[in-house]
């Protein structure tokens, strides 16, 4: 009678272990399942992040090539005025001028490519340095980054950035050529580097330029709306006698309130709307 009852009681722990085996194994079988479908999904997930960021790309827009402009923080000068055309074949055009320095312009030409994300373009110079240019491609500009590819700054990168088509009524980083002085037309000097021009600082609020006779410079005042004041100005002190409106314009400048842009024309006034002191923007690459 015990052994009938071993016997039985040996059966079934087997039994139960048998079941417990299978249990396990199920498990296993569903959880490894479980796994293999959830990393496919995680797969495709990356998958479709990934091809919705580069869908995302500035070069997927297609709406990338077209002219960038502006003026770039200098070490040693007034600025860098830049002009870049981007091509849809890759190739580039670009001009770049030292303000306060020789009346030169370098002008390069040549091809440019794109990185992985879609969103950086690096342009090879093709001079003795072999210079390297890299721009963060953004919505109609250009953000220029160091020769590594980094930010220069990400604080100054509108400081750092080139306009596409800079039609607009922005009146900072852009070259400002005085045409009129208290509604009296200007008479252009056949010397380039003679040319009365003002250039606002968006980093700064520094407001600087040239008079046709004197360097001057001082802080302007602008909230983003129409109003603009300047302060501090000072110039140096040459006399020219053929710049007989030199002292009109500081004055002018003192009683300047607000501005009106219309296209590549810029307009100073005083507090009664009247119109003081006239710029057009000037291009390199027209």
């Amino acid at each position: 009678m015990k052994f009938k009852n071993q016997v039985f009681f040996d059966d079934f722990c087997r039994e139960q272990k048998n079941n417990l085996m299978k249990t396990i194994l199920n498990l296993g079988i569903v959880m490894c399942i479980s796994v293999f479908f959830a990393c496919g999904e995680n797969k495709q997930q990356a998958s479709d992040a990934e091809n919705s960021v580069s869908e995302r790309s500035i070069q997927s827009t297609g709406t990338w090539h077209g002219t960038y402009r502006g003026v770039l923080p200098c070490a040693n000068c007034e600025g860098i005025r830049y002009e870049l055309k981007l091509n849809e074949d890759l190739s580039y055009e670009m001009a770049r001028k030292y303000l306060g320095k020789e009346d030169k312009i370098f002008r390069n030409e040549g091809t440019f490519t794109w990185d992985e994300s879609g969103n950086k373009i690096t342009l090879l110079v093709d001079n003795e340095e072999k210079e390297l240019y890299q721009f963060e491609a953004k919505e109609d500009q250009l953000v220029k980054l160091s020769v590594t590819g980094e930010p220069i700054d990400e604080k100054l990168q509108s400081v750092n950035s080139l306009v596409k088509n800079q039609q607009n009524e922005s009146i900072r980083n852009r070259y400002w050529k005085l045409t009129h002085v208290d509604q009296i037309p200007i008479i252009p000097s056949e010397n380039k580097e003679d040319e009365a021009h003002l250039i606002l600082r968006s980093d700064s609020q520094k407001a600087f330029g040239y008079s046709g006779c004197n360097q001057f410079s001082g802080k302007f005042h602008n909230d983003e709306s129409s109003r603009i004041r300047f302060s501090t100005m000072i110039a140096t002190k040459k006399a020219c006698d053929h710049v007989k409106y030199e002292s009109t314009l500081f004055e002018l400048f003192e009683t300047v309130d607000s501005y009106r842009v219309e296209q590549d024309t810029l307009f100073l006034m005083n507090k009664d709307n009247e119109q003081l002191i006239k710029f057009v923007a000037v291009y390199l690459m027209d």
